[in-house]
């Protein structure tokens, strides 16, 4: 009995160490690469990108508004390059590693999107520039989620708050929708514009008025993300994608908002801007309801059609004494610049919006812009370091004396100058400055009569027509 106790026993012991040998060796823990200083930002404003791929044949960086550039490799397979000194900025860029877009694993600032998210570099500047942090009151951003019935998914928004806003006050702000553009998600005017650190300076600094600011998905369909780059010449899913992002705005956005906020909800306190899609869909939306929008901003419009008679039907000379502000803008070395000068020329036929064109690095007038309560006084342009080379000065009409006095709405809006222009170096006196500003000071007051006197003929139609309805309605049995 012992000896089949023993036998057994070793029988045992022996399989053990077998199953102890056939198991698998455990596989090694990835060991972290070493970590990277990139980007790296000079005391000159060049910067330094290093990226690791021992593997690798050929690295470049793409960057923001540059051509690709090739990155050289070390002993260590670290590839690296250096930029010439940059203006202060946020550049968005990305590592093409054998052909291969890739982000960099080491740089956690990334620039969200829906097609390319890429990384992003801060070239630090001075704090006057509006997108860099400063010491002033903050306001704050909220997101918000929802299902959408209109385009049948869950989607979001974003609703930045001024500074000392409270829900539980009396106090109302006017609204400003903000549209994105295409492949960007609704995060885009914070996470990579810096909306909310731009209109916290304008702020304090009383260059903005408090507001608040809505800013959607600005996606009628999904569909038009799938089809990727090539989803504007499917003029189908183009035309769903205006057409239900309008109606998901107004419908559904609009009233949660004015439900759970405390915005103005008349038409002279609300306004939409957009870049690139989002321009288009501000005009879209704002020229096709300006019983809810009398401010309409669009930047670089682009993916709306050239079927203004269709796509604007309603509009006609009325719709510019109804507008506080159209404002539409485009780099005249931008790809979109045709549709939008298309455009332009349409509203001047249609509307009767006569709008002339000045780029804007030679406009005097964008110099007296910036310094909307003062008057700009240039006494010979020819002299002047901001104007001397000029096209404008050394060519026709070859400016030499300019005074701009900035015309200021009552909400504190720029809306352009009144200027003396004159082909001969001159000075103004003071009482000629004094003048100068008292004429502008009428030319405002006349230009506000106007728009009250459009408000209140309008409050009048609005009034009849609640005196007809009131009446027929008495008279039913």
């Amino acid at each position: 009995m012992k000896v089949r106790f023993l036998f057994l026993s070793l029988i045992i012991l022996c399989t053990f160490a077998t199953a102890q040998q056939v198991k698998p060796a455990q596989p090694e823990t990835p060991q972290r690469p070493p970590w990277l200083d990139t980007p790296v930002v000079h005391s000159d404003n060049s910067v330094t990108f290093r990226f690791l791929a021992p593997n690798a044949q050929e690295v470049k960086l793409a960057r923001e508004g540059a051509e690709q550039v090739a990155m050289q490799k070390d002993d260590k397979g670290v590839w690296a390059v250096n930029t010439a000194p940059l203006p202060p900025d946020y550049y968005g860029y990305s590592i093409i590693v054998d052909g291969v877009r890739s982000i960099d694993p080491f740089n956690h600032l990334l620039k969200p999107n829906l097609l390319s998210t890429e990384n992003m570099v801060h070239v630090q500047g001075t704090p006057s520039l509006p997108w860099e942090t400063n010491d002033v009151p903050r306001g704050e951003i909220h997101h918000h989620f929802y299902l959408s019935s209109v385009a049948a998914d869950q989607r979001d928004f974003y609703v930045y708050t001024p500074p000392g806003y409270d829900p539980a006050a009396k106090t109302t702000y006017p609204v400003l929708y903000l549209l994105h553009g295409y492949s960007d998600d609704a995060s885009g005017w914070t996470a990579v514009g810096r909306a909310n650190v731009i209109l916290d300076n304008l702020i304090a600094q009383g260059k903005a008025k408090p507001m608040i600011v809505v800013m959607p998905l600005g996606y009628g369909t999904m569909e038009i993300i799938s089809l990727g780059w090539g989803a504007w010449s499917h003029t189908d899913v183009r035309d769903k994608n205006f057409s239900r992002f309008r109606e998901a705005l107004l419908t559904e956005v609009i009233p949660k908002v004015e439900s759970e906020y405390r915005v103005m909800t008349d038409r002279n306190s609300r306004a939409i801007a957009g870049l690139s899609m989002g321009g288009s869909e501000s005009l879209l939306t704002g020229l096709n309801n300006l019983d809810k929008f009398a401010w309409i901003g669009a930047f670089s419009s682009g993916g709306m059609p050239d079927e203004f008679e269709k796509d604007f039907s309603g509009l006609d000379a009325k719709a510019s004494q109804q507008l506080r502000l159209l404002w539409i803008a485009c780099g005249t070395e931008d790809h979109l610049i045709t549709v939008n000068r298309n455009l332009r020329e349409w509203l001047k036929s249609k509307v009767g919006l006569a709008v002339p064109e000045t780029k804007r690095d030679i406009s005097f007038c964008a110099h007296a812009l910036t310094l909307p309560h003062e008057t700009l006084i240039v006494p010979d342009a020819s002299l002047d370091a901001r104007f001397s080379d000029n096209p404008l000065v050394t060519g026709e009409p070859k400016i030499r004396f300019y005074a701009g006095a900035p015309l200021v709405t009552e909400d504190g809006f720029v809306l352009g100058t009144l200027c003396v222009i004159d082909h001969v170096p001159r000075e103004l006196s003071a009482d000629q400055t004094k003048a100068l500003e008292v004429l502008r000071n009428q030319v405002m007051r006349e230009l506000e009569l106007h728009r009250k006197n459009i408000e209140l003929s309008e409050a009048n139609k609005k009034l009849e027509q609640a005196r007809i309805d009131l009446s027929e309605n008495e008279t039913r049995p």
